[in-house]
């Protein structure tokens, strides 16, 4: 039940606030009091979660290795 629930998650919600900038974007630089883009996000303010970098990662080997199988060239062919 609980891993169902996960999952659902991952894909309504596949983005969660940054913990460096704390989902502003930007953030304090620590020798001057100038503002910078969040290096970790990107500036955006939100960052893949966990489970969904997994399922994607997951998901983009089994489809190169299912189209690495169609493109084997078999013998006598």
């Amino acid at each position: 039940m609980l891993s169902t629930v996960h999952i659902g998650l991952y894909a309504t919600h596949p983005f969660k606030p940054c913990r460096t900038c704390k989902g502003k974007g930007n953030h304090r630089s620590p020798l001057a009091l100038a503002y910078r883009p969040c290096r970790p996000c990107g500036g955006s303010g939100m960052r893949l979660r966990t489970g969904r970098r997994l399922w994607n990662t997951f998901t983009r080997v089994r489809r190169s290795r299912r189209d690495n199988a169609r493109n084997v060239q078999r013998p006598g062919n």
